[in-house]
């Protein structure tokens, strides 16, 4: 049995019409079914907030097209989407109420590694300790920072196979099992060979006008270089390049390097359950910039000192 609740398509649309009445704010997100995940952060981040609800629309162009939409004048709607790459290629929709995450996607904001061991605990609490479970994970530090630095190559290719529109090359979107074929399963890093075949089937799809130069190693190796900036002189939403990475790759990646070291399956629970979680243990003050742009935009959404 599920323990969230499931809805159609037509009726996640429609679902903000049955808690209009009762609510002063509704947030609107990317993920389906995953409301019990939103409204837990949202009661983390805003503690003061009015009586709200959130409606999962099941993707960004749908949350858009939301925004784009007629509003009640009596409810204030607050539409928030990942970033992805949208702001290294152009696609940053300017809508009011529209709000994007500073980072990728959700999951770059639960890359936690010491609150995953603390759900292993949970898991395994006559197993392991606080103690035990932070000796085991003592190369933490290293295998994160090798993950950063290969995941980073491999996302400068991710940009350009989609700013230059290379037809069928899974980028974000890829599995996580395909992304670590022939990595070491207790060392979930994807392999130098793996960027290697991955940046040679990029080459070898060039074949449209507007990117078949890139099968040249010189003109891709230019490309790959200014892969974070920003095209037609736009602004990137962050600095850090950690930040533009695919999280929900890295989440997994990380999942799995927990796994291995602390021999227990924190992949067999379910996505939301494990994120509510994570959300207990949590540091979400990267989230506060967006925060208090929400808040100084939509006042009325906290409730009165």
């Amino acid at each position: 049995m599920k323990d969230f609740p499931e809805y159609s398509d037509e009726a996640r649309d429609a679902l903000d019409l049955f808690v209009l009445d009762s609510v002063s704010t509704i947030f609107y997100f990317e993920d389906s079914d995953h409301e019990a995940v939103y409204e837990r952060l949202l009661e983390k981040l805003i503690p003061n907030l009015r009586k709200f609800a959130v409606v999962c629309l099941g993707g960004k162009s749908k949350v858009i097209a939301k925004a784009k939409e007629p509003r009640a004048q009596d409810r204030i709607s607050v539409f928030i989407v990942d970033k992805d790459f949208d702001d290294l290629l152009g696609f940053v929709e300017n809508i009011d109420g529209l709000y994007y995450l500073q980072k990728n996607c959700l999951e770059n904001y639960f890359l936690d590694m010491d609150a995953l061991r603390l759900v292993c605990i949970e898991e395994k609490p006559n197993d392991l300790t606080n103690d035990k479970s932070r000796r085991l994970l003592s190369d933490k530090q290293t295998f994160q920072d090798e993950l950063e630095r290969r995941y980073q190559q491999i996302t400068r290719l991710f940009i350009i196979a989609r700013r230059y529109k290379i037809q069928r090359v899974i980028t974000t979107k890829m599995k996580i099992d395909d992304l670590l074929k022939g990595a070491d399963q207790n060392y979930p890093v994807p392999t130098e060979e793996w960027y290697s075949n991955f940046r040679k089937e990029l080459q070898s799809n060039c074949h449209e006008r507007e990117n078949e130069w890139l099968a040249s190693d010189e003109q891709l190796d230019s490309q790959l270089a200014d892969a974070f900036v920003p095209v037609n002189g736009e602004v990137a939403f962050t600095d850090n390049v950690i930040d533009h990475l695919n999280g929900k790759h890295m989440f997994k990646c990380l999942v799995r390097y927990v796994k291995s070291r602390l021999n227990v399956d924190i992949e067999k629970i379910d996505s939301q359950t494990l994120y509510l979680r994570l959300l207990a243990n949590l540091n979400l003050n990267d989230l506060h910039e967006l925060k208090d742009k929400i808040i100084l935009e939509n006042p009325l959404i906290i409730l009165a000192n």
